[in-house]
């Protein structure tokens, strides 16, 4: 029996679609499926990679909770998609996939401008640290570590290699601060629970442990006359730009300005 041209083409055109259809799906596409999620919030749709990661992470019955928007387009990275929940947020990109924020770590990455700020969209869900003691969502360009004590806080950047390369929280502990700028001279910093990182565009970035950093802090940091750390503490002895700090023989601590 002879099928007719416009028959033939609804049948290709319909092979095509179930391609595409599949494609889709394999590709983690936000077009994928759609489920309808309605509450006393309201009736909202949660589709494709973001549904896929909602679905995973318990759906309605999870720590998220019910939609409260429709899937949106992101204002100025137009490139990603993201659904807000009662508790958190699914964001999705094509080159990151979808992941989930939420909690005090959502809120410092709210704070610090969303997808749109120092650390662009997310590429973790939030998880536990090693020790057990934090949670941690990692992001495009660092990091926003949390624990009870210390609270949110983002790190990034040659500030996050030098941390990574101490040990991270077994190390230096957890940030107590932002990164943040320091007062006077061109640098930036942030604060742990054991020491302080410190960079300058002419240094580079190096960590000042407990007392060591309590001699620096008490002559005035940076604005010393010791200037900014040119290398980490070794057996004792830390350099920096206008002197250093040494352990003496009687175990006190003793600065010397060049």
């Amino acid at each position: 029996m002879l099928t007719s041209a416009p028959a033939r083409r609804r049948s290709l055109a319909t092979v095509l679609s179930a391609a595409a259809f599949a494609v889709a799906l394999l590709l983690g596409t936000p077009q994928a499926v759609a489920d309808i999620y309605r509450s006393p919030a309201g009736t909202y749709e949660v589709k494709g990679a973001i549904l896929a990661e909602y679905r995973a992470l318990g759906g309605p019955d999870g720590f998220l909770g019910f939609p409260l928007t429709n899937e949106l387009t992101t204002p100025i990275r137009t490139e990603g998609r993201f659904s807000v929940f009662q508790h958190g947020s699914i964001y999705w990109t094509p080159a990151t996939g979808a992941h989930e924020v939420h909690g005090a770590i959502g809120a410092e990455w709210g704070h610090l401008g969303w997808e749109n700020g120092v650390l662009g969209f997310p590429v973790t869900d939030e998880l536990s640290t090693p020790d057990g003691r934090g949670r941690f969502n990692y992001f495009e360009r660092g990091g926003i570590y949390w624990t009870p004590s210390t609270g949110a806080h983002e790190v990034h950047g040659a500030i996050l290699e030098q941390w990574a390369a101490q040990g991270w929280e077994r190390g230096a502990g957890y940030p107590l601060t932002d990164e943040l700028s320091t007062p006077t001279k061109p640098g930036r910093f942030n604060h742990f629970e054991h020491a302080s990182i410190y960079w300058s565009p002419t240094t580079g970035a190096y960590t000042v442990y407990s007392n060591f950093r309590a001699l620096w802090a008490s002559m005035g940091w940076e604005n010393s006359c010791l200037g900014f750390p040119i290398s980490n503490a070794n057996r004792g002895f830390q350099s920096f730009q206008g002197g250093s700090i040494a352990i003496q023989g009687s175990g006190e601590l003793y600065a010397s300005c060049r």
